[in-house]
């Protein structure tokens, strides 16, 4: 994938991570010890082994591609992530002025930590999939 897909779907993660609860808080300062960890404790889709860095965002993330069904994988995520006592955030309806671009998104909730997977599908072979894992309150 290009930079530029890549980069917009950053972008879309950080409105994801904004909209996901109003109350959001993004830590700064990057990946902490408790954040890798939240990140790796769950299996990733298509047993991919990512190695989650600082995203940016205040926080751990990492990206991949796969030409799979976007909703297999955002499944695959609910499930691993109900599995480890994550609790699942209720969508967020988009905004009413929004551009009609499809997507796909997952958050999550423990404690003060937030898991978020989102993708945009922008008709290509394949879809690349942005995860955040980090502090929100």
């Amino acid at each position: 994938m290009t930079a530029v897909v890549h980069r917009l779907v950053r972008i879309a993660l950080v409105g994801f991570l904004v909209t996901t609860t109003s109350a959001c808080v993004i830590s700064i300062g990057g990946c902490s010890s408790e954040e890798a960890a939240l990140f790796n404790e769950i299996e990733h889709y298509g047993g991919a082994e990512l190695v989650p860095e600082d995203d940016g965002l205040g926080g751990c993330g990492a990206s991949f591609s796969t030409s799979d069904d976007p909703d297999l994988v955002i499944d695959h995520y609910r499930s691993r992530l109900v599995a480890a006592g994550w609790a699942i955030d209720p969508p967020e309806p988009p905004p009413l002025d929004a551009v009609e671009m499809q997507s796909v998104s997952l958050g999550a909730r423990k404690g003060m930590m937030g898991f978020g997977i989102s993708a945009e599908i922008l008709g290509g072979p394949e879809i690349v999939f942005v995860i955040h894992v980090g502090e929100s309150g």
